[in-house]
């Protein structure tokens, strides 16, 4: 099995990683912030209660939509070992921010 990610650890944690959510009916968009303004990084969660765990092709389009280039570094970024100023560090090697 691949790597896998609770959809609650994605929630809870992104926001302490300088993520702001913002609500809509079908998901919960994940925006980023550096240094107080609104950067291009997003992502989108789904509120769908049947689907508890991020893996194979969501774990992909959630590594694309955080310019990460594994889905280790999604799954670091999003149960905490990587901090916010690694994932600003990984975003500024990048000239996205």
């Amino acid at each position: 099995m691949g790597v896998q990610i609770d959809k609650k650890d994605i929630m809870k944690n992104l926001p302490k990683k300088g993520f702001v959510e913002i609500n809509n009916r079908d998901h919960s968009w994940y925006y980023f912030y550096y240094n107080g303004n609104k950067t291009i990084v997003k992502t989108k969660v789904s509120h769908t209660p049947k689907l508890k765990t991020y893996s194979g092709q969501l774990l992909g389009a959630l590594k694309s939509q955080l310019y990460l280039d594994s889905s280790l570094d999604v799954k670091k970024l999003c149960e905490c070992p990587m901090e916010e100023s690694e994932y600003i560090g990984v975003l500024k090697s990048k000239s996205l921010i």
